[in-house]
């Protein structure tokens, strides 16, 4: 009899007792029916789906309702210091201190309110804000009760706690209205700031306070605001105010600012690891060119020797500014617009100093050479973000397109284009080189294959220049008709075939709307028998050319 360990039943157990601890270790499926299936199948079905909120619609509505509140409450104000002042019922100290009071319980109810609702309480204290600021002018506007030094400090305050609330409440609008509440000062009030020193001290100081509280509160916003406004503000006031001759201080103000908001723009992407958004590129290159157009006016003015190096000067801070912030940043940066930025407001300066500015006349469409040349060797450096080149391709082929036009204009004279012959046919060569190498990048011919043409037109007209007989001209361009048939058949390229087309026909409108008049009887003669000439070998070629690119290449 065979010896076993223990009976039946106690294997029976032990064995279902390892098969319960494989189970729990192994992902064995359930049978249909137990708890755990069922489980499983509430987790994996979706949940039904959730009907729409009403929230985004029910927030506007509301904002909308606050902001006439709000107004409301602005206008009220408004109206009653005017009753008050018209029918003598209060002292202008009455008045404004009533006025306070308001703009102060507004703030205060704001601030009660947002335990509650902060989103839908913000909207009182930012109008409060706004009936401190015209207190503050009207005191000092309407009845000259306080001084320059009350105006300035009342305004400071008002600002101060509009700052406040915004990184209280979270809300832009606080922004809006503190930098439009400072910077109004020295425009409403041009006497307050007599002299170009008390005008920089007044803008440097708020310009680093914003930028500042920028970079604290990880805002793009308040600074942005502010580069705006102090621009077109400081120039306002400035002029405005009795030092509108010292120009010295508000070029170097300006170009402080420059520096200023430039930096800390910088300094915010690489803080905050955050690289200029697309509508961020938009604010920031549009204020670089104001800058740009303000600074280089009032230099071209009263410096114009000085203008053309302040300006390549700002192209070199942005560029060393760019690879700083790119270094440190490391891969978080190469993704934004900011490099985009520098290039755009790069290309356009250095395209006006250089070619527009420190260049002479005659010589500029050779300059403008130096543009797509410059494109093709940068190509390399922008392969991370190719985008980068789009400004200068943008401006080269403007520039190009300007130096083209003037070299086929040109007649030759001493005070003209030098060396407009020879110019027209550098163009065509490049164009055809640009032409090749959007062919060898694309692998096909761009549709339409617009530098191609372009090169074909520059080098009839540098042969028309070139030639001063008839003849010779249209022997000429039958030649290079002939000779791009005789390519696109080597090459099986049809596109470049078509476009000898474009110079068959000129010839013929030449020969028939032009050399045959006034020309000898013997010049008409050969004039056509190249004409023919050209035509039917053309056409032959052009026969076999098609005939090939049934089946060749296209």
């Amino acid at each position: 009899m065979t010896q076993t360990d223990g009976s039946t039943p106690e294997r029976l157990a032990r064995i279902e007792a390892r098969l319960s601890a494989i189970e729990a270790r192994l992902p064995v499926p359930e049978t249909p029916g137990t708890a755990a299936v069922e489980a499983r199948t509430a987790v994996a079905e979706p949940a039904p789906p959730s009907p729409p909120s009403a929230k985004g619609w029910s927030v506007s509505v509301t904002g909308v309702m606050a902001s006439g509140a709000g107004v409301a409450f602005v206008l009220a104000a408004v109206y009653f210091l005017k009753l008050v002042y018209d029918f003598g019922w209060l002292t202008p100290e009455r008045q404004v201190g009533l006025a306070l009071l308001g703009g102060i319980g507004l703030i205060a109810g704001g601030l009660s309110l947002a335990r509650q609702d902060r989103d839908y309480a913000a909207y009182l204290p930012a109008f409060g804000v706004v009936i401190l600021y015209l207190t503050v002018y009207a005191a000092d506007l309407y009845y000259a009760m306080i001084g320059p030094g009350m105006v300035v400090a009342g305004v400071g305050a008002t600002t101060l706690a509009a700052v406040w609330l915004q990184r209280h409440f979270n809300s832009d609008i606080y922004a809006l209205f503190a930098v439009i509440g400072t910077y109004l000062l020295p425009i409403l009030l041009p006497s307050r700031s007599s002299s170009a020193i008390e005008l920089i001290v007044y803008f440097a100081a708020w310009g680093l306070l914003f930028s500042w509280l920028s970079l604290q509160a990880a805002e793009r916003t308040i600074y942005v605001l502010a580069l705006w406004f102090s621009l077109m503000g400081f120039d306002i006031a400035w002029r405005m105010s009795a030092a509108a001759d010292a120009w010295v201080p508000a070029a170097s103000y300006q170009f402080f600012q420059f520096l200023l908001f430039a930096t800390t723009a910088a300094v915010f992407s690489t803080r905050h690891g955050t690289p200029l958004r697309r509508l961020d590129a938009f604010t920031h290159g549009a204020a670089l060119f104001v800058f740009y157009g303000l600074e280089y006016a009032l230099l071209k003015e009263h410096a114009p020797s000085l203008a053309p190096f302040i300006a390549l000067g700002s192209v070199v801070i942005l560029a060393l500014l760019l690879v700083w912030a790119r270094a440190t940043m490391g891969a978080a940066g190469r993704g934004g617009f900011g490099a985009i930025v520098v290039s755009a407001y790069a290309s356009v300066v250095t395209t006006h100093v250089l070619l527009l500015e420190l260049l002479p006349e005659r010589y500029f469409a050779w300059g403008v050479l130096l543009l797509p040349g410059l494109a093709i060797g940068l190509k390399p450096l922008a392969r991370a973000q190719p985008a980068v080149l789009t400004p200068l391709r943008l401006v080269g082929g403007l520039m190009f397109t300007v130096g083209l036009m003037q070299l086929a204009a040109s007649d030759g004279g001493q005070a003209d284009v030098a060396f407009p012959v020879g110019g027209l046919f550098v163009y065509a060569a490049f164009l055809y080189v640009g032409a090749t190498r959007a062919h060898r990048d694309l692998g096909r011919h761009p549709r339409p294959p617009m530098l191609l043409y372009a090169g074909h037109i520059a080098l009839m007209v540098a042969i028309v220049k070139a030639f001063t007989s008839a003849l010779a001209v249209s022997t000429a361009w039958a030649v290079l008709a002939i000779a791009l048939l005789v390519i696109a058949l080597r090459a099986g390229d049809r596109v470049v075939g078509r476009s000898s087309l474009l110079i068959f026909f000129a010839s013929s409108l030449k020969v028939l709307l032009y050399d045959l008049d006034g020309s000898p009887t013997l010049v008409r003669v050969v004039i056509l028998i190249v004409l023919g000439c050209s035509l039917y070998l053309g056409g032959w070629l052009y026969q076999r050319m098609a005939e090939r690119g049934e089946t060749g290449p296209d």
